[in-house]
């Protein structure tokens, strides 16, 4: 579970899909954050509903946002 709330992480929902024979992958990068092809990586506080506040990254180094690319036109031809 998620020590801060009720719900368990994506990378638990993750595992249990795939311990439960679900075809899925999951791609990690390298300085690359939620929004990997958002532009530069973009470290800070968010605002969100107006009053709500969170650190959080966005975006990615210009390496990994054309590496995700380059894994995704690999994984599209691939199961075309």
């Amino acid at each position: 579970m998620n020590a801060k709330s009720n719900s368990i992480t994506p990378y638990q929902w993750f595992e249990q899909q795939k311990a439960a024979g679900a075809d899925i992958e999951v791609w990690f990068y390298e300085n690359a954050a939620h929004g990997i092809l958002a532009g530069p990586i973009d470290r800070g506080i968010r605002l969100y509903g107006g009053t709500m506040k969170r650190w959080a990254w966005t975006g990615a180094s210009s390496e990994a946002a054309e590496k995700l690319i380059l894994d995704m036109e690999k994984f599209i031809n691939a199961v075309k």
